[in-house]
């Protein structure tokens, strides 16, 4: 569940640029 979380975490910041 850690490791998914990084990849998790990159998802949510690309999808917050595209958002903004």
């Amino acid at each position: 569940q850690q490791s998914d979380s990084g990849q998790l975490q990159l998802s949510g910041v690309a999808e917050a640029g595209q958002e903004r």
